[in-house]
């Protein structure tokens, strides 16, 4: 039980360091960002522009 356990950590460590692989760049830096919106309120919708125009 325990063997497999740390196996399967193993497998999720491994799987988390592989997805943070780097790709190459032109140089400058840029980032990906996702906003999840649950429900539309005018300060909500607000701050979501505003991140967008930044």
């Amino acid at each position: 039980m325990k063997k497999g356990f740390l196996l399967m950590v193993g497998f999720v460590a491994a799987g988390a360091l592989t997805a943070c692989g780097g790709g190459e760049t032109s140089g400058e830096d840029s980032y990906n960002i996702g906003v999840v919106q649950y429900a539309d309120h005018p300060s909500l919708d607000q701050a979501t522009e505003g991140l967008k125009q930044r």
